[in-house]
């Protein structure tokens, strides 16, 4: 037996509205508070678009992040930062010293202080995903 389901919008189109207002971030969840619910919604959400967005064909560019420091108080909170990543499950990190960091980022200032390297990060399209749910939503007997 299916759910029963109700999207409300604020328009009358799934692309104009909340459903496809979001950062267009796909987040490992290595900031956030250790055993919250905003951790456990992240690395859901994370784990179910890596799922599913070949069979949807949904875009993703696995562009990773790096977290600059530019001061040496910044740079000390990487190491934080690190340890927060692997307490949330995020392993493939790095520490990245300022040589480092610019042999990838080139064009960045060179009076930074080091990076963290999240090579898991990525950027979705924030329009193509809640299209391609409506569509699926409405393949499967959802009214439109």
């Amino acid at each position: 037996m299916g759910a029963s389901v109700i999207l409300v919008e604020s328009s009358t189109d799934i692309l104009a509205g909340a459903s496809k207002g979001n950062s267009a971030l796909l987040h490992t969840g290595f900031d956030a508070p250790a055993s919250s619910l905003e951790l456990r919604l992240i690395q859901r959400g994370y784990r179910e678009f890596r799922a599913i967005r070949e069979r949807l064909n949904l875009p993703l560019l696995n562009t990773g992040a790096l977290v600059v420091a530019w001061s040496e108080a910044q740079r000390a909170r990487l190491e934080e930062l690190r340890l927060q990543a692997l307490d949330n499950g995020v392993e493939d990190i790095e520490l990245l010293d300022p040589s480092d960091v610019l042999c990838r980022e080139p064009a960045l200032s060179n009076n930074l202080h080091g990076a963290l390297l999240v090579p898991g990060e990525g950027v979705v399209d924030s329009w193509s995903t809640p299209l391609a749910y409506l569509t699926q939503a409405i393949a499967h007997g959802a009214e439109a």
